[in-house]
């Protein structure tokens, strides 16, 4: 699982969407499955936001950080640089008052709920 993850990170890092959207379809359900999916839930605000879907990833980088602090994780040096960029390119297209707003509203997002926001072809609104 931890390579597949560690894939995705490295692919949406080189703006590979194509390549990691289907490796993190498939790295998220057997995350899911394990229990361990906190430690590949910033991948999913990024994809969003490298797809120019920035309500999604702002609600998903909410989700991703409430994980990581509901169960004490820190975050590895790739995880904090997918998250800081996910973050800086959905606050650039939102604003700083959406953004914060929507973030607060992916700390309510449950986990059967990810995949739903996070594949979608269009923004959430």
């Amino acid at each position: 699982m931890s390579i597949r993850a560690n894939m995705v990170l490295a692919l949406l890092a080189l703006d590979d969407v194509n390549s990691a959207r289907p490796l993190l379809n498939v790295a998220w359900s057997a995350a899911v499955q394990l229990n361990l999916h906190t430690l590949c839930s910033d991948s999913p605000a990024l994809l969003a936001a490298l797809e120019d879907r920035p309500r999604s990833a702002a609600r998903l980088a909410g989700y991703a950080d409430a994980a990581y602090e509901a169960r004490g994780i820190i975050r590895h040096p790739s995880e904090v640089a997918a998250r800081e960029r996910s973050r800086a390119l959905a606050r650039a297209a939102l604003g700083d008052a959406t953004f914060d707003r929507l973030v607060a509203e992916g700390h309510a997002l449950r986990d059967q709920q990810v995949a739903a926001v996070a594949f979608a072809t269009e923004d959430s609104i």
